[in-house]
């Protein structure tokens, strides 16, 4: 059978301890609701042979996942994050005819927390934001009465893309570690036209601080 999802995760030897917090968090995962054969987890380690972009690239090529997601090794996840997307295309499957009447992209909410800013991101592929980082549009004004500020962005690469629709959309030599994700983002919604569903529940994490610590993109 073929799996619903592929995660696809490029890693560092010096790395070692971030990318094995989250594969053990995934696998954890994947043994409580019996997974295996819904879930694949892929990764390439090196010691900085290869550029950050041909790793994805390799991955893409390597998944068989209905769905791919590009994670970083640092990335956290909610602990129902492999049972709540795995329910989630099921039912979307149960739904139609034909795996091509799926959603292109399945999106889902990500709690950030940008020095001593926190706010909710939501995914719309309608968003006038587009590729702009949500830290960078902050606004106090929208943190009134104790609610936390949410926000609208396209969907972004850990979310969960149809394979068959875009594995073939790569990243190119020119794609350097920086702003690689935007770059492929930027290809990826030229290409194709896209149908989407959202999960509208927090299931992915992003902390950072100006001291360089950070998890996730």
């Amino acid at each position: 059978m073929r799996p619903l999802i592929s995660f696809l995760i490029p890693t560092l030897r010096e790395r070692t301890t971030k990318f094995n917090s989250l594969c053990d968090k995934l696998f954890l995962q994947i043994e409580e609701h019996n997974l295996q054969k819904k879930v694949e987890v892929l990764s390439i380690c090196d010691n900085r042979d290869l550029q950050l972009s041909v790793k994805r690239n390799t991955l893409q090529k390597m998944s068989s996942g209905l769905y791919f997601l590009h994670m970083d090794d640092d990335d956290r996840v909610a602990d129902d994050y492999c049972k709540t997307v795995c329910d989630e295309i099921m039912k979307l499957k149960d739904k139609v005819q034909t795996l091509e009447e799926l959603p292109d992209i399945i999106g889902y909410n990500q709690l950030c927390e940008v020095d001593d800013k926190v706010f909710i991101v939501k995914t719309n592929p309608a968003s006038s934001m587009g590729l702009t980082p949500c830290g960078n549009q902050y606004d106090e004004s929208m943190n009134h009465n104790g609610n936390i500020p949410v926000y609208q962005r396209v969907p972004w690469q850990y979310h969960l893309w149809s394979r068959d629709k875009f594995a073939r959309v790569y990243r190119s030599d020119a794609d350097t570690n920086a702003k690689e994700d935007q770059n492929w983002l930027k290809r990826a919604y030229l290409e194709y036209p896209q149908s989407y569903h959202n999960i509208d529940k927090i299931l992915h994490y992003y902390y950072f601080k100006n001291d360089g610590t950070s998890t996730c993109q």
